[in-house]
């Protein structure tokens, strides 16, 4: 997959979302694009589970209207988020 054109696909409202199969971790690539575009500081990691969905909310809205990048991640964690 080539991150930085899924990136240049992407915007506010089309996402990028991965499905990772075991052993997969895109985040060493995420950082290193944020990185490379230097985003590094608008990069949020948020940890989904029981509990998370309204702190998820917000922070997905904040996000939004600042154009900062959110890594969900353990999404199955909360399914209906």
């Amino acid at each position: 997959m080539n991150l930085q054109q899924a990136f240049f696909d992407s915007n506010a409202f089309t996402p990028i979302i991965f499905v990772l199969s075991p052993g997969t971790d895109p985040i060493g690539d995420l950082i290193q694009l944020a990185e490379k575009m230097s985003s590094k500081q608008n990069l949020i990691f948020k940890s989904l589970g029981q509990g998370q969905a309204e702190n998820a909310n917000q922070t997905l809205k904040k996000a939004m209207k600042e154009g900062k990048w959110v890594l969900f991640q353990n999404c199955h964690l909360a399914p209906n988020w």
